[in-house]
């Protein structure tokens, strides 16, 4: 296996360079990565997907649905970064992905981290509405 440091760099390359044609591989490899046992890099991998979501807004539907698709695993500290950065999508794109709200609060048993909880917090608030 590669250091923290190289995957961590081969990610950020992968955001670089995604494209029209490259999308979705892009995307099956960085979900792929979540699997990894390294918590840093998992972080880094799930940031980087949302990074291609907010840089790239015709990417985002995609890179939300394989957030949301990461929820499935019940691991926490991917839960964790996914609601980070889902969170962040959601104020960025009002209204585009409210419905995953209810999912997303689903997990907050497991939510422990003070950041991630902060932002269920938030969303259990703006958008009780939808859950």
């Amino acid at each position: 296996t590669d250091m923290r440091c190289v995957k961590i760099e081969k990610v950020a390359i992968m955001v670089k360079l995604v494209n029209d044609n490259n999308v979705n591989q892009i995307l099956t490899e960085l979900k792929e990565n979540c699997n990894d046992c390294d918590v840093e890099f998992v972080d880094k991998v799930i940031q980087g997907i949302g990074q291609i979501a907010l840089k790239i807004g015709k990417y985002a539907d995609l890179c939300v649905d394989t957030l949301v698709d990461l929820l499935k695993s019940d691991i926490p500290h991917v839960t964790e970064n996914v609601v980070l950065v889902v969170a962040t999508l959601l104020r960025v794109h009002q209204g585009r992905y409210d419905h995953h709200t209810p999912l997303l609060t689903q997990h907050f048993d497991i939510v422990n981290s003070p950041a991630p909880r902060s932002a269920l917090v938030w969303i259990l608030g703006t958008f009780v509405s939808h859950i």
